[in-house]
């Protein structure tokens, strides 16, 4: 449905010459006095309460977009960020596109981060896949981080600081070495997962497809360029069955299982630290961490969780095996074809 770009009292463009650039003195209300709007985005720190420039990892990058709705007729407004130290977004398509309020009514301001569909059009919602494919990259993880605001704005008022929250889950792994161990390129399955729904822009509400199942997230040859990290944007959703990792490494493959983690929120981090140490009679042993270090996630701990390794096959192929392992126990044994 397309909606007006500028209230519709608008009654006169006073334009100099012939001239297209519209100045913010050109733009005259009808009866009423008018304000045009500035916004400064930010990303809501739900740890700390403090406000933060940032989205994911990073701050806000030039070109970033969002999309603005300011009552019932300024509808899905494309801004873009054009930098500064207070964060300021202005409208994609300049004085013409930007929003403005009238009188002294008080407007509910929504804004949603990336920007998708038409300015003027109310948006329906995004089907999101957290797959693999999708998982790969920084790049790829920044387009399904959604993130939602909400505000007010008046004419009196007319500065609005939104504060986005991020509305997907995330979870992300670290592995280290202890003594004596050296890691090589890791290969990880992240098991137990729904990783298909939607997030609807007009409400910042996400949603797993009712039916959808199950799929393993997969990574290769994590090694040292990647900090031998990785991280999953997730839809939030209810574990139905216990999420676990396999984790391989020199043909040696670990299973080790997340009891407490029944349910995945929006706006929270699961950061777990899988430290590999020496054992007996294995090259290592995984010890997995809950940890508390992102800043600008809403973070969980849910304690330690050790496996206690035995001896493993060093034939293990790529692909996914079947592991024997028992499910009530959080103890996990290493395990291979």
């Amino acid at each position: 449905m397309k909606k007006s770009y500028v209230m519709g009292t608008l009654a006169i463009l006073t334009l100099g010459g012939c001239s297209n650039d519209i100045k913010e003195s050109d733009v005259i209300f009808a009866g009423e006095a008018g304000a045009k709007v500035s916004f400064s985005a930010v990303i809501n720190n739900q740890e700390t309460n403090e406000l933060v420039t940032r989205a994911t990892e990073t701050n806000w990058e030039i070109g970033d977009t969002v999309g603005i709705t300011c009552g019932t007729e300024q509808v899905n407004i494309k801004y873009e960020y054009t930098g500064g130290d207070n964060s300021i977004f202005t409208a994609k398509g300049g004085y013409g596109e930007a929003i403005w309020v009238l009188g002294t009514q008080e407007y509910d301001v929504t804004a949603y981060y990336p920007f998708v569909g038409n300015t003027g059009e109310v948006p329906t919602a995004i089907e999101v896949s957290t797959g693999s494919e999708n998982q790969a990259t920084a790049r790829k993880r920044e387009q399904i981080d959604f993130l939602y605001a909400s505000g007010r704005a008046t004419a009196a008022t007319p500065n609005v600081k939104l504060a986005f929250n991020h509305v997907m889950s995330r979870i992300k792994l670290t592995f280290t070495a202890g003594s004596n161990v050296t890691l090589s390129d890791i290969t990880c399955y992240l098991i137990n997962l729904k990783t298909s729904g939607t997030f609807n822009p007009n409400t910042g509400v996400t949603s797993v497809n009712a039916s959808a199942t199950a799929q393993d997230i997969i990574w290769e040859k994590i090694g040292n360029e990647d900090n031998y990290t990785v991280q999953a944007i997730l839809l939030p959703q209810t574990v139905g069955n216990e999420v676990y990792i396999q984790a391989g490494m020199n043909g040696y493959y670990y299973e080790v299982h997340f009891p407490n983690l029944a349910e995945l929120k929006p706006g929270v981090s699961y950061n777990y630290t899988i430290q590999a140490n020496e054992y007996k009679d294995n090259p290592f042993v995984l010890i997995i961490t809950e940890e508390t270090q992102i800043i600008g996630w809403q973070n969980e701990d849910g304690g330690t969780i050790e496996s206690d390794p035995s001896v493993a096959g060093t034939d293990a192929e790529a692909n996914n095996p079947e592991w024997d392992i028992t499910e009530e126990k959080v103890i996990s044994t290493p395990v291979s074809n």
